[in-house]
């Protein structure tokens, strides 16, 4: 945006510059996990939420893009800051799970 993007060309090219990595990691799961899978089913499974995942992605991204383009990222900001405070609160008291 500081180079005169408009703010929907900005998030979309965001969300394009992640695709191959969601896809990558994706893949790399999918190929630790080969053995797992047992038969017909859990394939079936695996394929549906496949599909489901990415018409709502797809819905939601799209809904994401037409927001941006009317509005500013402010929001977004003060998201990220909340919730960056409060993973910092769970870590400093021991809360975690991981």
């Amino acid at each position: 945006m500081f180079l005169g993007v408009s703010r929907k060309a900005a998030t979309e090219f965001s969300f394009f510059l992640g695709i191959p990595v969601i896809v990558g990691a994706g893949l790399l799961d999918l190929y630790q996990s080969f053995g797992v899978f047992d038969g017909t089913q859990d394939w079936t499974v695996l394929i549906v939420g496949l599909l489901v995942s990415f018409i709502s992605a797809l819905v939601l991204i799209r809904a994401l893009v037409a927001y941006v383009a009317k509005r500013d990222f402010m929001i977004f900001a003060w998201y990220r800051i909340v919730s960056g405070l409060v993973i910092l609160l769970f870590v400093y008291t021991g809360w975690t799970l991981w």
